[in-house]
């Protein structure tokens, strides 16, 4: 159900509207607290991308556990890492399928993980050695 009553053709279109128009805005006006890359920052995300068309943007699926969120919180951690670190497209890759796999939200995983990745890469951390 959508906050729109939206059959769900006419729900497509809109919702794909409104993602682009929002990612555009985290690339030009909107930024979040970056200092931790983690599963609460991923909620605040999805919230902001879908919050206006679904009631439970933000919010984890009901359907996962204590133990996924905890294996969601390290997948999110590795994956910074590897993109800090230049892993490699293909490990970097692999991080961001298997995030999309656990279908962390009802909708919108795809592209929450695909804008995350945008942020990251965006802000990615210089070591020196």
């Amino acid at each position: 159900m959508n906050k729109l009553g939206l059959s769900e053709d006419r729900l497509l279109f809109i919702e794909e509207e409104i993602f682009k128009l929002k990612s555009n805005l985290i690339d030009e006006q909107i930024t979040f607290n970056t200092d931790e890359y983690d599963i609460e920052y991923l909620k605040r995300l999805h919230e902001f991308l879908f919050g206006d068309l679904y009631f439970d943007a933000g919010n984890i699926s009901k359907r996962l556990k204590d133990t996924d969120i905890i294996e969601i919180q390290n997948k999110l951690s590795n994956l910074r890492y590897m993109i800090d670190m230049d892993a490699g497209d293909e490990y970097i890759k692999q991080a961001v399928n298997e995030l999309i796999d656990i279908q962390i939200f009802n909708d919108g995983n795809k592209r929450t993980i695909g804008v995350f990745l945008d942020i990251l890469m965006k802000n990615k951390k210089q070591y020196t050695r």
